[in-house]
Order: C-alpha cells, then structure tokens, then sequence
C-alpha cells in the first residue's frame, strides 16, 4: 500500500501536469491562430482593395496610405495589433504603422517565404528581438505573417504584431481553472481507486492467512499420511522377511545402504523417496517362492535357482495393481541386471538398466555377502569391499561401486546401528 499510494501519486500528478500543459498550449495556439484569422479577413476586406500588383511595386499613393491608415481602424481591439507593415515581394516596406520604416528593406526570412507563397505563418517573439519593436519594452508579441493575395496570385503580406499579454493572462487564468478542474477530478479517482485497493489488499490478506493455516493442515495431514505410509511399506516388508529368520532386516539394510549411495550420486528428495520405497519391497516377489526352496540351507539345485530367478517377477506382478507404487516396479523387476548383461530376469546390459536398480544391486550384493547364513558365514567388510571392486563393470555399474568406497564408512557404520 505504500509503494501505491507513492507511486500511483507521482503518476496522477505528472499526468495532471502534462495534460494541463497541452490543453493550455492547444487553448493558446488555438486563440493566436483565430487572432490571426479574423486580421487577415478583416485586412482582405478592407486594406486589399486598395492595393494592386502595380502600387506594391511602385508604392503607395498618399491618399491610398490614408485610406489604409483610417479602414485599419476597423481591426477588432481584442486583436490588440501593434504594429502593421505591409511588404512587396522584392521585400520593400510601402506601407507601415511607424512612417520611419516605410521604404526600407527587410530581410527575407524563411517565414516571409513561406507567406509569399500563400502560407500563413505566425509566432511569439520578445520584442527586444527586432530594433524598431523595442519601443514596446520587452513585451511577449505576436508576430504573423498573412500572405497578399490579389485575384489568384500572391503579392506580397502583411507583417502584424500583437500584444501577446492579453492572451496570456486569459491563458494564465485559464491554466489555473483547468489545474483545479483536473486535479480535483484526479484528486477523487486517486482516493476512490486507494480505498478499492486498500479493500482488496485487506481481502488478499485474509484470504492468505486463511490460505497460510489451510496449507499448515494440509502439511500436517501430509506428513501424517506420509508416515502411515512409511509404516504401512515397512510392515509389509518385515512380514516378507518373517518367513525367514535368517534374512530378517535385510531389505531395511539394503534401503539404508541405498539410500546412503543415492545420496553421494546425487539424486534429489523426490528420486530418494523412490528409491527408499523399491528398496524396502525389493524382494516381495520371494513370497512365491515356496518356503522348501527359500529356507533350503544346502546349495540350490539349476532347478531350484530358475525359481528363484522369477521372484523380481513375482514382485512385479503383486504390486502390479497398486496405483502408488507403480513408478518402482521397473527397479524391483531389475533389481538383478548384472552390467554386462548377464543378470535376470530380462538380461539387460549397462545403463539400460534404471540407475536405482543398479544401486540395489551393490547395496543387496554388499549385505548378503556380509550377513550369516544356515550354509555359510558372512564376509568380512573389508573382504566384500574387495569383491564389489572386482566386479565393478562387470557385475555392478563402476560409478555406484566408486559411490559406495566414498561413502564406505558411513555405509558400514549405519549397517552396524540397523542390525
């Protein structure tokens, strides 16, 4: 409100200024140039008929300088003609209100030109421009020049001076009455357009706190629904991994790790929070498997392994329908890519396979080799670390395994908490 009523001021009182300026100056112009009209009607009805082609080249004869000396009497006192010079085209004064410049010579401004061709041309001058206009002490004139024109042909004009000052004070006066007039008309839209803004500024402000504490339950009930859903996903993943003792807490290792590399690979919140989610569901699809297989604590069978080949596809299919979770069901189908190309269940190679599959796979391999089983011991860390490098390009993508030895102390220390 305040920058408006500062700005919006400054724009309203220069636009008051500048448009009183030009109706004034239209006003100004307008009355000069009717001044000048009615000098030139009243001077080719009464002064023209005494002139012919032959005295402005000659001169005047005595009794036609009397003649023009008396009809200029009929110039309206309104005009307030100063001064009155007629001159011929060779620019020779033959007939002048001050008899001391008749028959002198003037120089053929631009403006006497144009007149001679039959323009009429008029400004304001100060009198002290021109020597004999001195005498009127430093006046605002109003020089005009209104072309002689004898049958079709021009032969010379007329040079008028009138006093300016009468004009000016109507002007002055004029000026005044029109800054009142838009100002005041101004001064009333100003207030009525602040008190519409200031209304609906005070309507945006409670429509936005009203906005502010909606957004905040909004938050709030997201962040509420956001952890039933984190609990909803964990829940399920411990019930996958209650059918073996042996395993439990793997995927909630494996989300740690994962989590940990996408971080150091840079990938955003958004990118994170899918990631968390396929980890944690990454197996699901071993519940097809029958538990003869899964708890088998001898080597499997070629037989037994091509079961348990299908669980990313099993895990596929039983998330299948759920609307929510379908942008990971591309990481959990391939979740067991190796980089070469020689992983399941699709065989697919380098960076076809999605980057948050290729991180599942060094986090699930990592755990795996680290953790106890019925027929083996797990790894040591350092003795796993060794493996994921030997098999960087080969069976895991080269800039996750570089990802995992930058983080290997956070990795190995967050392993240790979750267990």
């Amino acid at each position: 409100m305040k920058y408006f009523t500062l700005y919006s001021l400054i724009a309203f009182s220069v636009t008051g200024i500048i448009l009183t300026y030009f109706i004034t100056e239209h006003m100004k112009t307008d009355k000069i140039s009717s001044n000048a009209t009615l000098a030139s009607i009243i001077l080719n009805a009464e002064v023209s008929p005494l002139l012919s082609e032959e005295v402005l080249i000659t001169g005047l004869p005595s009794q036609n300088i009397l003649a023009i000396e008396k009809n200029i009497m009929k110039v309206p006192h309104n005009i307030n003609m100063l001064m009155l010079n007629i001159i011929n085209k060779e620019g020779t004064i033959i007939f002048s209100t001050d008899n001391a410049l008749i028959n002198t010579k003037v120089f053929l401004s631009q403006n006497i030109k144009s007149s001679f061709s039959g323009k009429v041309h008029y400004q304001i001058i100060d009198s002290n421009q021109i020597d004999y206009l001195q005498k009127f002490q430093n006046k605002k004139i109003i020089e005009a020049y209104l072309p002689i024109i004898l049958g079709t042909k021009t032969y010379g004009t007329y040079e008028i001076y009138m006093n300016f000052a009468d004009i000016g004070s109507h002007i002055n006066d004029l000026k005044k009455l029109i800054y009142a007039t838009v100002f005041f008309g101004l001064s009333i839209l100003f207030i009525s357009l602040l008190k519409i803004i200031r209304n609906a500024s005070n309507t945006l402000i409670q429509q936005n706190n009203a906005l502010r504490l909606r957004t905040e339950e909004l938050q709030s009930s997201y962040a509420k629904l956001n952890t039933a859903y984190k609990n909803t996903v964990l829940t399920l993943s411990n019930a996958i991994e209650a059918r073996d003792p042996y395993t439990r807490g793997h995927s909630e290792r494996v989300t740690t790790i994962s989590l940990i590399l996408g971080s150091t690979l840079g990938l955003s919140d958004e990118q994170l929070k899918t990631l968390e989610t396929a980890s944690l569901f990454h197996d699901i699809g071993k519940l097809g498997i029958s538990d003869l297989i899964l708890h088998k604590p001898e080597k499997l069978t070629e037989e037994e392994f091509k079961v348990i080949k299908n669980h990313p596809i099993i895990g596929v299919n039983i998330l299948g329908n759920i609307d929510f979770l379908k942008n990971i069901l591309p990481i959990i189908l391939h979740h067991h890519e190796k980089f070469d190309g020689s992983g399941y269940p699709l065989g697919i190679r380098g960076e076809s396979i999605p980057l948050k599959s290729r991180i599942i796979a060094v986090a699930d391999t990592y755990d795996a080799m680290t953790s106890n089983r019925p027929y083996r011991k797990g790894l040591p860390h350092e003795q796993a670390v060794e493996e994921l490098i030997r098999l960087a390009d080969i069976q895991f993508d080269r800039q996750v395994v570089d990802a995992f030895l930058i983080s290997e102390h956070s990795i190995k220390e967050s392993t240790i908490e979750v267990n």
